[in-house]
């Protein structure tokens, strides 16, 4: 009786089992069809990332060239100030003693 029930379970379990393999192969394909549809759309996306990152670079680049621009005129002008001061002071140096 035992073995009947064993014979039994075992009988349905193999009469399911092409139900269950259908099923899994009809998720397999479902999952292809995904996958294929991502494809572009995940190069398309990496296409704008790599634009985008490419347009950051750019600005990056500008932005640090104006800066530096902008840092070299203002040492090029303190230093004037500077040696306008130094002749300023030695101007003075030699009236005092002038004086």
């Amino acid at each position: 009786m035992e073995l009947e029930r064993t014979s039994s379970t075992s009988a349905w379990g193999q009469h399911l089992e092409p139900y269950h393999n259908w099923e899994l192969w009809k998720h397999i394909q479902q999952l292809q069809e995904q996958e294929a549809k991502l494809d572009p759309e995940m190069k398309e996306q990496l296409g704008r990332n790599r634009l985008s990152k490419q347009g950051l670079d750019a600005g990056t680049r500008k932005l640090l060239e104006d800066c530096l621009a902008e840092v070299c005129e203002t040492i090029s002008v303190l230093k004037g100030r500077i040696s306008e001061l130094l002749w300023s002071v030695m101007n003075r140096d030699v009236q005092m003693k002038l004086l």
